[in-house]
């Protein structure tokens, strides 16, 4: 794994601001060959002011939210259709990080019907599962680089299972999609981040290499 600094790093404190901080270490090229991406996507993922660069900020927004403090601890993310499950380290989903046109989500998917997924879906998923964010992150680069970069200028929105019962989905969609308005998908975890230009010019840089 090669590892790229950020010169003009940032804390990000939320989704109301951030401030300067010493560089940050990232983690940069990950092997994209690890897990199979489906590079497609379903006509209500979509929104005409889509620009895949502001995926890039939401990957970084996950970092910096999520992913750093604790990259391998085990989460139980569960749907909000269902009460939280025992124990401390439980995550609701579905969780979001959105940067202008694109949204990187976290959704169960029990919550979908086996014909809503484009690509190769398995039945039978559970509204729990084990996964870290440390998984999740690497997942969601994969996505990037293989489908929303790797399909040319205008890219492609793309989605990917995760954990041991590959009941968790990472999702890219637009933002003002139908599917990020979804009654399935409660609006909570919505937000808007508002993170370090430095930083994010530093990201996009270590992620194009």
């Amino acid at each position: 794994m090669k590892f790229s600094t950020i010169v003009a790093g940032c804390v990000f404190t939320g989704f109301a601001s951030c401030r300067p901080s010493k560089p940050l270490t990232i983690p940069g090229t990950l092997d994209t060959n690890l897990g199979v991406a489906d590079c497609d996507s379903k006509p209500d993922w979509t929104a005409r002011n889509f620009l895949k660069e502001d995926c890039y900020v939401s990957v970084l927004d996950m970092f910096l939210q999520d992913y750093r403090s604790h990259p391998q601890a085990k989460f139980e993310f569960y749907s909000s259709l269902y009460p939280a499950p025992p124990g401390s380290n439980r995550l609701q989903t579905p969780k979001r990080y959105t940067t202008k046109s694109c949204t990187l989500a976290l959704v169960m998917l029990y919550n979908f019907k086996s014909a809503e997924l484009p690509g190769t879906f398995r039945s039978g998923h559970l509204h729990t599962e084990l996964a870290t964010f440390g998984e999740i992150y690497k997942t969601a680069q994969r996505l990037q680089r293989n489908c929303i970069v790797g399909q040319g200028q205008g890219g492609r929105l793309a989605w990917e299972p995760v954990g041991p019962t590959r009941s968790l989905g990472v999702f890219f969609w637009a933002t003002d999609s139908e599917i990020n308005h979804d009654p399935r998908f409660p609006n909570r975890f919505r937000g808007e981040n508002h993170l370090n230009a430095s930083a994010v010019e530093g990201f996009v840089h270590s992620i194009e290499r």
